[in-house]
């Protein structure tokens, strides 16, 4: 499958009308390295993102949409040191079944992850506090 980054770059090179080979040429790299990464089966050097940028005379927004890509394509994730067990336990669970997650599933997944901005932004329900009855002796008639 490929990257956010492979589909962007093949995108953005179909857009200039150019050529894997004489992009990869221009840019002072092997076509075999540039078809490598449009597949997404490598990943690009800084150097190549920067000729990239060059080459195709990239503006900011541009530019920046290739930077998002080339972020969202990380292949190697480090869970910092001060996570709880059951984080470890949730990755490790979510890495074994990670190639075999339904698009269903996907998408479930960013719904549950974007709560937390949800939840920072709605009000917590505090119910009001429900005053209780006098306590005190009723007074009977005789």
């Amino acid at each position: 499958m490929s990257s956010p980054f492979s589909i962007k770059l093949r995108s953005v090179r179909l857009q200039a009308g150019i050529t894997q080979a004489s992009l990869a040429h221009a840019m002072g790299f092997e076509q075999a390295y540039f078809s490598a990464i449009e597949l997404g089966t490598r990943k690009p050097s800084t150097d190549f993102f920067e000729k990239l940028i060059k080459a195709l005379q990239l503006g900011e927004v541009e530019k920046d949409r290739l930077k998002q890509a080339l972020l969202e394509s990380n292949r190697r994730f480090l869970l910092p040191v001060d996570v709880t067990t059951e984080t470890y336990v949730f990755c490790n669970a979510l890495w074994k079944k990670i190639d075999k997650l339904h698009p269903a599933h996907l998408d479930a997944l960013h719904q549950v992850l974007e709560l937390d901005g949800q939840l920072a932004i709605s009000k917590r329900f505090t119910p009001d506090r429900i005053a209780r009855k006098d306590k005190g002796r009723r007074e009977t008639a005789m």
